[in-house]
């Protein structure tokens, strides 16, 4: 009996790219260049604090900052959100999880280096003795950089030489005429275009 088709080996693909990557994966492909960040956080009471919804890039921009200063990187629980003891420089993700209490006194603690939330919580910690470098996500999003994030996934899941599906600039302008900043979603649509497709050819073929 014939051994079974290697999933996506039809499209030179171990994997469909655009599904959720495990750490080592996102920071391999991530488009986040945390220097600023970092030259900031050498203020002893500095911290970064990253705003946008779902979807902007703070989960990736936060977990490649937390790698880059060797930081712990704590992501709130919706229903029960509950943070960690300290034991050395933490990032906090979904920071607006918290009660304002709570995070009045957490904001003091210059272990928290980095915040990712929804809301603006600069006065908050200014008035806790913070100096905040605040950013609003996506810092930038046209064609070009999200042809080369689409050709980064691929690439890190190519079987070997050869054809691979591709983004043609025409459609990449489309998808960020119809997501526009959201490219958790924008990324949902290659998933279920690359789980249908049949053949290595332009992702368009199947939008």
């Amino acid at each position: 009996m014939a051994p079974p088709p290697l999933p996506f080996a039809h499209l030179n693909l171990t994997r469909n790219p655009f599904g959720e990557l495990d750490d080592r994966d996102l920071l391999a492909i991530a488009q986040v260049d945390p220097s600023r960040w970092i030259e900031h956080l050498r203020e002893p009471s500095g911290v970064v604090l990253l705003l946008g919804e779902k979807g902007r890039g703070k989960t990736t921009s936060l977990k490649v900052l937390a790698a880059a200063i060797d930081a712990a990187y704590v992501h709130l629980d919706e229903e029960r959100p509950r943070m960690p003891p300290l034991e050395r420089s933490t990032v906090i993700d979904e920071a607006q999880r918290l009660g304002g209490w709570f995070r009045r006194r957490l904001w003091k603690d210059r272990r928290i280096r980095a915040i990712g939330s929804h809301h603006d919580h600069a006065a908050e910690l200014r008035r806790s003795g913070r100096t905040v470098l605040v950013e609003t996500l996506p810092l930038s999003w046209n064609a070009t950089n999200l042809i080369r994030l689409v050709d980064e996934r691929i690439d890190r899941f190519r079987r070997s030489e050869g054809p691979v599906p591709t983004l043609p600039p025409e459609t990449a302008e489309r998808l960020l005429r119809e997501f526009g900043s959201d490219i958790r979603r924008l990324l949902g649509r290659l998933y279920d275009v690359v789980q249908r497709m049949s053949e290595v050819g332009p992702l368009s073929n199947r939008l």
